[in-house]
């Protein structure tokens, strides 16, 4: 998409990178002020919500002509923002999601009495790599079967039907994937009360041990 679609070359794709680790370096600096303020589901599901909506917006501003055309210096400038905004909510995400995910092992170890961050790390480790596979599996399918790009052409060359039908399936379709786990994202039910409930209970059980 950066190449073909939006023409972006090599200069241009490092600027989106460091863009990008400036939005991380940025989480990381104002997590613990907004983990204080607000519940780590609502932070989760707001960072999945804009990561979605950035992703859509970027293809949709494209097709209503909304955006600088390719080689404008103001379009690179747009999208060093919006890598930036898409790094910080990424990190944002993945921070919130190990928090849960230890805020559940508590949960767990005060229903039945063990410790199983193991369990859930290698459950966590086996989905990763399952969807990173089928996501490779996917992403060549769609680009041979669906969208059909051509190979051997250089930026310019691919017709502008091929570049559509990718900037939707890539733009459009699969963010709006994200309703899967936004969904089911909102069945988690451990507040900072329920949690600090737990902790309490899970040190009481410790002390009269």
């Amino acid at each position: 998409m950066n190449t073909f679609f939006w023409g972006f070359g090599t200069d241009e794709l490092s600027d989106l990178l460091w863009g990008g680790i400036f939005g991380m370096v940025s989480s990381i600096l104002t997590i613990k002020p907004l983990q204080a303020k607000f519940e780590k589901r609502d932070l989760i599901l707001f960072a999945l919500t804009f990561i979605t909506v950035l992703q859509i917006l970027k293809v949709s501003f494209r097709f209503a002509g909304w955006l600088p055309e390719n080689g404008d210096p103001l379009l690179l400038q747009i999208f060093v923002f919006q890598t930036m905004l898409m790094g910080y909510c990424g990190s944002l995400f993945l921070m919130m999601y190990a928090s849960m995910m230890a805020d559940i092992a508590d949960d767990q170890e005060l229903k039945n009495g063990l410790r199983q961050e193991g369990i859930f790390s290698g459950g966590i480790t086996f989905a990763g790599k399952v969807t990173s596979g089928f996501g490779l599996i996917l992403g060549g399918l769609l680009l041979d079967l669906v969208i059909v790009f051509p190979k051997g052409l250089q930026p310019g060359e691919v017709a502008q039907d091929i570049l559509i039908r990718m900037a939707v399936i890539d733009g459009i379709i699969m963010p709006a994937l994200n309703l899967i786990p936004f969904l089911l994202l909102l069945k988690y039910k451990l507040d900072r009360a329920a949690v600090r409930d737990i902790q309490n209970q899970l040190n009481a059980r410790k002390q009269s041990a």
